[in-house]
């Protein structure tokens, strides 16, 4: 992108048109409803497999009061975090002082990429 001095930049929306396609395809209602499968499935993981290591689940369990974003807590969760990233090439959010903070992207996170 170029600008001349004293005008403002040109943006140009051709580039977020393939994006809307894709999700007028999906359809909204489509994307909330996988949206609250990986959340659950991701609750329901974390309370089977880290439950017994003293991780508990932050996030609002009722689907309507939660968005695409499951939050674990665990007070070592800075030190857990950053072994994520680390060793599996997952990027949490880090949320001080306890909390983990995992982004699910309906339109792209498979059920075994959650796992």
């Amino acid at each position: 992108m170029r600008f001349l001095a004293g005008t403002p930049p040109v943006l140009s929306t051709a580039c977020i048109e393939p994006g809307l396609d894709l999700l007028l395809e999906a359809g909204i209602a489509n994307i909330r409803a996988k949206s609250i499968l990986l959340s659950e499935f991701l609750i329901a993981e974390a309370d089977e497999q880290l439950g017994p290591h003293g991780v508990t689940i932050a996030t609002p369990r009722a689907a309507e009061k939660r968005g695409s974003h499951v939050s674990l807590r665990h007070p070592d969760a800075g030190q857990l975090t950053q072994l994520l990233i680390a060793n599996h090439a997952v990027i949490p959010d880090f949320r001080g002082p306890d909390l983990i903070r995992f982004g699910l992207a309906p339109l792209s996170n498979t059920f075994e990429e959650v796992f």
